[in-house]
């Protein structure tokens, strides 16, 4: 397929960056011209050919190999009069690392593109080179953002943290509320076509395994080309409302001085001066500051909260002392987190960080890393206290 040659809609997608770049609260309007475009159609075709799994036949059993030029003008008119409607997507299962199954949709090979040139659309307003609307903090189905990424913010900039929340959000592609993603992407986009277009591809159903049509619900299909771009506008409210709740939270300059330190360090300091530098005690209690921390990293007016996601896989770490006085099963005011998302279960748990710092998820997911999380020890002042982790919290907006 050869490339149309025409660059309009390509200058126009770069202005669309520029302006969402420029201006976070700017609102897009007049998208869906976009979706009369030849030239976008062919952009995406050139983009999901190469990739081996776009190459899986949906319930029209066809593939992309069989898409053509002739088939994009036949959508183009059908865009035109906004007659399009999507197929069903086909129902499939693949094997998880825990020996479950994963659900996936997989659109037909005509879905697939037009779905490339809404999520082409989607990037350019949401996650512009000029200055992306997502957080900082969102590592998951982004250009230039990894798994490994998130594993290194958290190795590199989440010293002396004591207590980390880990989430998982359970089988979130199925989950996402409709009413509720679109309403998300009204803040930015003032086109109803297009948003129309959008709710097609949330109500196109799905075929199951002995070919009987269901209607969507709920959910986006995980194996759709724009599901994760729109899974991560819709828990980007989950980030925004962390870094508000960070805001409200964190509290001191500087921690205060460990006390136990400062009286190893006194010690010292006066067998230095009788002339006993030179002793077993010296040394012992050299070896004793060596592992403690000269600040108290329990300081209860010292807050600091950390926050990264990947995908659906969360973590939070806090500077808190008194965080074992719990709100309904869960730290105070993370109560307020959890109610952002829609029936899910997220696990509590607290954990020590020194295996993160120390470099050893290098090269992990962070998967492995909150599995490893979970069977540290959870130890406080003085008495053991009861493992969260083992209790499940219903969420519900």
């Amino acid at each position: 397929m050869q490339n149309a040659g025409n660059l309009k809609s390509l200058e126009r997608l770069e202005v669309i960056r520029k302006l969402n770049g420029a201006n976070r609260e700017w609102v897009n309007d007049d998208l869906y011209r976009l979706m009369l475009r030849k030239d976008m159609y062919v952009l995406a075709y050139e983009r999901l050919k190469s990739i081996p799994g776009n190459m899986t036949p949906g319930t029209d059993g066809e593939t992309l190999d069989g898409f053509s030029e002739e088939e994009i003008d036949r959508v183009i008119e059908m865009m035109k009069c906004e007659s399009y409607q999507c197929k069903p997507v086909r129902e499939s299962f693949i094997p998880k690392a825990n020996g479950k199954l994963r659900r996936l949709g997989i659109p037909c090979p005509r879905d697939k593109v037009v779905q490339e040139v809404v999520r082409i659309i989607l990037e350019a307003i949401y996650d512009s080179p000029h200055g992306p609307y997502f957080s900082e903090y969102s590592y998951g189905f982004r250009r230039g953002k990894s798994v490994h990424g998130a594993l290194k913010e958290i190795q590199k900039k989440w010293p002396g943290m004591i207590w980390l929340v880990e989430g998982d959000i359970k089988s979130c592609f199925d989950d996402i509320d409709h009413h509720i993603l679109v309403n998300v992407l009204r803040k930015k986009i003032k086109d109803e076509r297009f948003l129309s277009l959008i709710w097609k591809f949330l109500k196109a159903g799905y075929q199951d395994l002995e070919r009987a049509r269901h209607d969507s619900l709920a959910g986006t299909p995980q194996g759709g080309i724009a599901s994760p771009i729109l899974a991560n506008i819709y828990l980007h409210e989950l980030d925004a409302f962390v870094e508000q709740l960070r805001e409200e939270l964190e509290k001191g300059k500087k921690r205060r001085p460990n006390h136990e330190y400062e009286l190893i360090s006194d010690r010292r300091y006066r067998l230095v001066k009788a002339g006993k530098a030179d002793t077993e005690e010296f040394k012992r209690l050299g070896v004793q500051m060596r592992d403690l921390p000269s600040l108290d990293t329990r300081d209860p007016n010292f807050v600091r909260i950390r926050y990264v996601r990947y995908a659906d896989d969360w973590l939070q770490m806090h500077h808190v002392r008194h965080i074992r006085k719990f709100d309904g099963g869960a730290p105070k005011g993370f109560t307020k987190v959890m109610a952002v998302l829609n029936r899910k279960q997220v696990p509590v748990c607290k954990a020590c960080h020194e295996r993160i710092h120390r470099g050893e998820y290098d090269g992990l997911s962070l998967k492995d890393l909150a599995y490893d999380l979970r069977k540290v020890s959870f130890l406080a002042d003085g008495p053991t206290v009861t493992p969260i982790e083992a209790k499940t919290l219903s969420l519900t907006l």
